[in-house]
């Protein structure tokens, strides 16, 4: 092979191997977890296959689990971490002198701050239907 050939194909290299690991492993991170899910799916329905082949009842919590607490997440630590993850974002653009990119992470802390205004918006709107309804009418 020519020298110049080489040197060609060693400079196309890195980027062509960044590009396919670029796609390749998040493609397979969702391969891995669409088929684990799909197991544990087929598992249920073979399981509820065979209780019905025993006339036996299928449990509610089978078809229908119960959440766990840190599963859902609370609104409040949801609103918390996308301010933290706003001013994170901010501070990282301004240390990197990218000033126009701080609007990314100023978009993510409004989203926050909105979550929590909404969540105390909602807190208080029962507390105040329900002083309107005891209060008389004036």
């Amino acid at each position: 092979m020519d020298s110049t050939a080489v040197a060609l194909f060693k400079q196309a290299l890195l980027p062509m191997v960044a590009i396919l690991c670029g796609v390749g492993f998040p493609a397979l991170v969702v391969y891995f977890i669409t088929r684990y899910k799909l197991q544990r799916h087929r598992q249920l329905l073979d399981t509820v296959c065979k209780l019905a082949d025993k006339n036996l009842p299928v449990p509610r919590e089978l078809l229908d689990p119960p959440r766990h607490a840190g599963q859902s997440g609370s609104l409040l630590f949801r609103a918390f971490t996308l301010i933290g993850a706003g001013v994170g974002l901010a501070l990282m653009f301004y240390q990197m002198q990218l000033p126009m990119m701080m609007g990314v992470g100023a978009l993510a802390g409004c989203v926050g701050v909105a979550q929590l205004l909404a969540l105390r918006l909602e807190r208080k709107a029962p507390a105040q239907a329900l002083a309107d309804t005891e209060a008389p009418g004036l």
